[in-house]
């Protein structure tokens, strides 16, 4: 009679500890899961002044392209006081 009791006990404290163990190890996983976004953030914010940087570039070079495209003298190209011009307009390139 003893040994039944004795068994049944034994299946549950069985039970109990491969439960207990399950949800340990899902705890590490979670925390291994956040950890991999956090190294994921860092190297996101660890990048964005890289791209802050070739943005400012790039725009300075478009900067200084726009300025040799346009014309240093305003009669050389007049388009801007013409309505409609009646030939096409060659506007001289300064480079």
């Amino acid at each position: 009679m003893l040994l039944p009791i004795v068994a049944i006990i034994a299946v549950i404290f069985i039970l109990v500890i491969a439960v207990y163990n399950s949800l340990v190890s899902l705890k590490v996983k979670i925390k291994e899961a956040w950890s991999q976004i956090d190294v994921q953030l860092k190297r996101r914010a660890d990048l964005i002044p890289n791209i802050v940087e070739t943005v400012k570039g790039y725009a300075a070079h478009e900067k200084k392209s726009s300025k040799m495209l346009q014309p240093q003298d305003p009669h050389l190209c007049p388009l801007k006081d013409q309505k409609k011009p009646e030939k096409p307009i060659k506007c001289s390139v300064a480079r």
